[in-house]
């Protein structure tokens, strides 16, 4: 069937203005602002226009919500401040980056009225890049009568809110939520950091904190004054960090976490780290009272190592280090990702050179695609990475290497190493 040349054109223009309408847009913000301001301060942005024009389009004033990714930039040292008491929860949502670079500051400040004092921020799905800049939320100071050796005292500590990642707003089913802290990058967060949500609403989601010479400081706050230990189990919890995960751990919809060390760096806690986990899938969460240390994490997968963890049969204590009681102040955990010579040998990367990592060597011997045992990394699995194997035999992660009995190479490999050999010979 033909159709008019007038109708095919009319078709293909129709086509044309929807596609337009429906591409999204990249809008690029730079803060040209000076060395301190108001995030909401449109003339602070660049050519004039701030991250509000868009807010107010779509419907906000405390963030971004708009239809087209926003990516703002702040830089130079300077100091970007959001006033939570004049314009409420901060949301950087639907694919938006915000990145603090080069010495730069932004910080969510709870001010004069710690009752309004359980504000939040929200990024999900949106990409935070804290790249040698500071990312802060700081807490309205308030107080708190607590029981201690039998008579009323007053706590007084900073009410933050929540930092949530991921699954909270808009169509919350597969949203991916990113943030890399790199280069003396710092996160400090005096509230309460929520990777996931606790709903059931949300399904595929992923969120990843990679780390990678950054810290994040997550003490000297509380979420809200009614934080405890002993909440009911749709509450929120009283640690500094908590990993909602709304389905039992075999459901495949559930949650991906990550807290992924690619180099040095430190995560700092006072009240714990929580992993409320929905084990019957009925939105009650037994766990909730429990808190964990970062070995249990490693061993659950969510820390990891350049993306590998205790679930893949790494030692924890050959990534990390950790001081302090993981309940109580300055629980901290330090990597040795980056700061430790690499265990030539070690193929499989489980902090030893052993027996499986010959079979690792065998198996992709020749390959230029398959670099696990490409141990002296010249981009081919040859007949000198297993000498690289064979050199290390018995060395261990921080260990010596020890060559006291190394297992000689199957019958079929060593006729492969002399055919090489003879290969070789005959070349020349």
């Amino acid at each position: 069937m033909k159709c008019s040349n007038w109708l095919c054109r009319s078709v293909l223009m129709i086509c044309v203005v929807l596609a337009s309408q429906s591409m999204a847009h990249a809008i690029d913000l730079n803060w040209v602002g000076g060395a301190t301001g108001e995030w909401n301060d449109v003339a602070a942005w660049n050519d004039g226009i701030g991250p509000i024009d868009w807010f107010t389009s779509a419907g906000r004033t405390n963030g971004y919500e708009g239809a087209d990714p926003l990516n703002a930039v702040i830089a130079g040292g300077s100091v970007v401040t959001y006033d939570s008491r004049q314009w409420g929860d901060f949301r950087m949502n639907q694919n938006g980056t915000l990145t603090i670079q080069d010495g730069a500051t932004w910080q969510q400040v709870i001010t004069e009225d710690p009752n309004n004092g359980n504000n939040w921020t929200r990024m999900n799905p949106s990409e935070l890049n804290i790249d040698g800049g500071t990312f802060r939320r700081v807490g309205a100071s308030s107080g708190e009568i607590a029981e201690a050796n039998g008579s009323s005292v007053t706590e007084f500590y900073p009410i933050g809110g929540w930092f949530a990642l991921g699954g909270l707003s808009g169509s919350a089913s597969d949203q991916v939520t990113n943030v890399n802290i790199t280069n003396g990058g710092q996160l400090i967060n005096e509230g309460q950091l929520l990777l996931g949500y606790p709903t059931t609403n949300n399904t595929n989601i992923s969120v990843s904190i990679n780390i990678n010479d950054g810290t994040m400081d997550l003490t000297g706050g509380k979420w809200s004054s009614e934080s405890d230990l002993n909440l009911p189990d749709s509450s929120p919890g009283a640690g500094d960090l908590l990993i909602w995960d709304f389905y039992s751990l075999d459901t495949p919809e559930k949650p991906t976490y990550a807290i992924n060390f690619t180099g040095p760096g430190q995560i700092i806690t006072d009240y714990g780290i929580q992993n409320p986990i929905d084990s019957n899938n009925d939105n009650m969460y037994p766990n909730l009272g429990e808190k964990l240390t970062w070995e249990e994490l490693w061993n659950r997968g969510i820390l990891q190592a350049n993306g590998q963890s205790g679930k893949d049969g790494l030692t924890f204590g050959d990534y990390f280090s950790t001081s302090g009681t993981f309940d109580g102040e300055n629980y901290t955990l330090t990597s040795k990702v980056g700061t430790v010579t690499p265990l030539l040998g070690d193929y499989n990367k489980n902090g030893e050179v052993d027996a499986a990592d010959y079979t690792i060597w065998k198996d992709n011997f020749g390959s230029t695609t398959s670099l696990d045992a490409d141990g002296n990394a010249n981009g081919e699995v040859d007949a000198a990475d297993y000498t690289v194997w064979k050199d290390n035999f018995g060395a261990t992660a921080g260990a010596a290497a020890s060559v006291s009995s190394v297992p000689e190479p199957a019958t079929g490999v060593l006729s492969l190493l002399s055919l090489l050999a003879l290969a070789a010979l005959r070349r020349r």
